[in-house]
């Protein structure tokens, strides 16, 4: 509050104020006339000082100075410009940045043409909020901005030119690129002081996160290397459809192919709200979704999908959550699109076990994740809920606890989501090739602590061991819910992340990279399915990742997918190692494949229709004993055998007995 003196003191005082410029404009000697009103007025209209923008920038300090200007009570006249003055002062920036700061942004220069394609005026507070909004559409080709003093935002693609400002307000246009940093690596290190970077919308309060830990911070490290632009990538297809793609290590060049062609016409920007950053980085924006494949096309194909066998493999990526707060979904799963001939409600083959887009299939989610909680889940084709781990979920219930807030979440000791973290996901295989489980490891830089989650003992485990070696399709996307409790919710013992979830408080990105695949160690690694002749050459039998060895160089990805220019010969099978659905060989004499169901098929003496006790526990399903190709010449090995070079000693190779006869029915 003022006291009377103070009300009539202060505005002598102000009275040549330099007040801060707000909203972009220029730090301006303003002479605030407290008995001319039509000075007052002039001064809110703006073109004379400058002031327009000024006040208009912040709302409630516009209010106070329109009060001021209206009021007839000179005493009450002037005190509402000095409360007016005083709300910009506090509310105020920098303003125009001014020479040693900034210094990659111009005054009195913008750059033509005006708006790129695409893009039109926008009104944005200062220039720092006009050169985030062209950052934020760097993937759609926006590079420059300009920003005039009444609020106007431009953009500008890479081939604009910058040249001096002309009209109203020129001598206080600020232009530069989209970002300052330009060259230099965009993700928060792993290391270094623990800040939440900046984005458009902040968290909200309501969320709860542990505090920082006492101990010291770790020192800074390198940042994540960016890949090169040597290695192989897919072919560029329709630029208005198809956002690009990266170089897979043990696999090879993978192209992101988005949803929603066939809900948007196309615009020449819009290519599903998933974009792939210098070759590297791949960026679901909010509601945004996309498949791995070989190739974009412009046009769905589910034989273009990627089918990656990955039964005794691991993978690995690294995730920035750290604008993905409760209510925000960012997953990274498995399908069997690629076996799905039906385009779906979503037109584009899209299938998974909670039947999205009207068609169900085998459905692994590796993450759903924000910062506060992460789930990894199995379902088979029609098992809604699945059997997963994690943290986080329950609303009257209680979701996953594999973890804690003070593990992961924002700050925590373990992983600190408000840095990038790395994720590695495997799947060990038993002696006869079958699916054991997954397993999900979770680590920082510079943290010692990872976390992990097995998800074992399923009962479904061996229809996702035929899925997976069938191949399925890696999807990414990123969504947003009010009802997103069951996975970040505090749940029954109140001990989950999230009282409530706000979808507004989303990010409008997250971002994945550094994807690779490896062979875990001492796996049997069952035959892949032979390279498909359909157009679009099929993701199975197409990297490293799904055990085939091209007998010629690897497929040129300058090729289109009509060409065939690679061949594979599937070995025979191992004796009840190895899924012998594609071989239909066998290598050990006297071996005939029978299959067991059309997700399995093992090298056997004989076979009896009906289910085997031999077979591990939660894989006791009917064989059909259909034989598939000719049985191996040669007496059947039921002696010993040595293990392979380096493996130890001669083990016994167990007594292969035939199965067991089945009860008849009368």
């Amino acid at each position: 509050q003022f006291g009377s003196s103070l009300s009539w003191r202060l505005p002598a005082q102000v009275q040549s104020a330099k007040l801060p410029a707000i909203g972009g404009g220029p730090s301006v000697m303003a002479k605030v006339a407290f008995s001319e009103q039509p000075r007052c007025r002039r001064i809110r209209r703006g073109p004379s000082l400058g002031m327009g923008p000024v006040f208009q920038s912040h709302t409630p300090c516009m209010r106070l100075f329109s009060h001021a200007c209206t009021t007839s009570s000179a005493q009450n006249y002037s005190l509402g410009v000095v409360l007016a003055t005083l709300c910009l002062v506090i509310h105020g920036t920098a303003g125009l940045p001014t020479a040693g700061e900034g210094s990659c942004v111009s005054i009195g220069m913008s750059y033509e043409p005006l708006n790129m394609a695409g893009q039109s005026r926008t009104i944005e507070n200062n220039w720092e909020a006009c050169q985030a909004r062209c950052k934020y559409i760097e993937m759609l080709g926006c590079a420059y901005f300009s920003f005039w003093p009444d609020g106007g935002c431009h953009l500008q693609s890479k081939d604009a030119t910058q040249t001096p400002a002309d009209g109203w307000g020129a001598d206080q246009v600020v232009s530069g690129p989209g970002d300052c940093r330009s060259g230099t690596e965009e993700f928060p290190q792993q290391g270094g002081a623990e800040t939440e970077p900046e984005m458009p919308q902040q968290e909200s309060h309501d969320e709860p996160a542990p505090a920082p830990p006492p101990s010291p911070p770790p020192p800074p490290i390198e940042a994540p290397s960016v890949a090169t632009t040597t290695k192989a990538l897919p072919p560029p297809g329709p630029a208005d459809k198809c956002p690009g793609g990266f170089h897979m290590p043990g696999y090879g060049p993978v192209a992101i192919v988005p949803t929603g062609w066939k809900a948007q016409p196309s615009s020449g920007l819009n290519v599903g709200n998933v974009y792939v950053k210098d070759n590297h980085i791949v960026v679901p924006h909010m509601d945004g979704r996309a498949y791995f494949a070989d190739v974009c096309t412009g046009t769905y194909n589910h034989s273009q999908y990627l089918g990656l066998n990955l039964l005794g493999k691991e993978m690995s990526f690294s995730i920035d959550l750290s604008h993905a707060g409760c209510g925000c979904n960012a997953a990274f799963y498995l399908t069997s699109m690629k076996q799905n001939t039906r385009a779906s409600e979503c037109y584009d083959f899209y299938c998974d076990a909670n039947n999205v887009c009207g068609e169900s299939c085998a459905e692994i989610d590796i993450m759903e994740a924000n910062k506060h909680a992460f789930h990894s889940t199995l379902h088979t084709k029609f098992d809604h809920g699945g059997k997963g781990g994690g943290y986080g979920g329950g609303s009257g219930w209680n979701g996953p606890r594999d973890f804690t807030a003070e593990e992961y979440g924002p700050h925590a000791r373990c992983i600190d989501t408000l840095k990038p973290f790395e994720i590695t996901v495997s799947f060990p295989v038993n002696d006869q090739g079958y699916l054991q489980g997954m397993h999900v490891k979770l680590s920082q830089t510079g943290k010692s602590c990872p976390l992990v989650i097995r998800c074992d003992n399923y009962d479904g485990m061996e229809e996702l061991s035929g899925a997976l070696s069938h191949g399925m399709t890696p999807i990414l996307s990123y969504w947003s819910a009010k009802d997103m409790l069951w996975m970040d919710g505090v749940g029954a013992d109140h001990k989950g992340p999230c009282k409530r979830d706000d979808p507004s408080r989303c990010g409008t990105q997250v971002r994945m990279y550094d994807f690779a695949l490896h062979t875990l160690e001492g796996a049997h690694v069952a035959p892949p399915p032979p390279a498909p002749s359909a157009p679009g050459g099929g993701g199975g039998g197409g990297g490293a990742a799904s055990g085939a060895a091209p007998e010629t160089t690897a497929k040129p990805w300058h090729a289109w997918p009509t060409e065939t220019v690679t061949t594979t010969t599937v070995p025979c099978s191992i004796t009840r190692k190895e899924d012998c659905t594609y071989s239909k060989c066998c290598a050990d004499p006297g071996m005939q494949c029978y299959e067991k169901h059309e997700y399995w098929a093992a090298c056997e003496i004989d076979c009896s229709p009906g289910v085997d006790p031999r077979d591990p526990h939660g894989h006791h399903s009917p064989w059909t004993c259909k034989e598939l190709g000719p049985r191996t010449p040669g007496d059947p090995i039921v002696t010993t055998t040595t293990t392979p070079a380096g493996a130890g000693a001669e083990e016994p190779l167990p007594q292969l007995q035939p199965h067991p006869p089945q009860p008849q029915e009368e």
